[in-house]
């Protein structure tokens, strides 16, 4: 696990917890602009640099999430510049999407990468993780999540 990502999970820590994360979703309205973006500015499978999603919920991307983050794509996410003027994520937000994120890939166990650009919470796989290493286990740890 990188230096940013320690950094940003222990600014945001305690995260959320399944129950927590649920009632925050019935409790708030999430909608969020997200990028999905090539680590290396390539040419993507989208015929661009990517695919965009405005005005959306993550959990109707999750299986799109899934498999970019797993072919290496970055992960853009922001509030929505259509429901918000500030679109800067305020504390629980940034949990709420760290944790959902990491339950979206606890299946194949693969750790991830947090940093902030600008009014962005910028995700990746953790291209040093391994799903059988401690990075991963405690990774996972972080979010009160179990590999095994």
């Amino acid at each position: 696990m990188d230096d940013k990502t320690k950094e940003i999970i222990a600014k945001y820590s305690p995260m959320m917890n399944m129950t927590e994360l649920e009632e925050f979703e019935d409790n708030n309205i999430l909608k969020f602009d997200v990028k999905l973006r090539q680590k290396d500015a390539e040419k993507t499978i989208y015929d661009g640099f990517g695919n965009d999603f405005e005005d959306t919920d993550l959990r109707s991307l999750a299986n799109n999430i899934y498999d970019d983050l797993s072919l290496g794509y970055e992960l853009w996410i922001r509030k929505s510049s259509k429901s918000s003027i500030d679109k800067t994520m305020s504390h629980d937000v940034v949990r709420y999407v760290m944790t959902l994120e990491a339950d979206n890939m606890l299946e194949d166990g693969f750790p991830l990468s947090f940093r902030m650009v600008n009014e962005w919470l910028v995700i990746s796989s953790d291209e040093d993780g391994n799903v059988s290493d401690d990075n991963a286990k405690q990774f996972y740890r972080l979010f009160d999540m179990d590999l095994e």
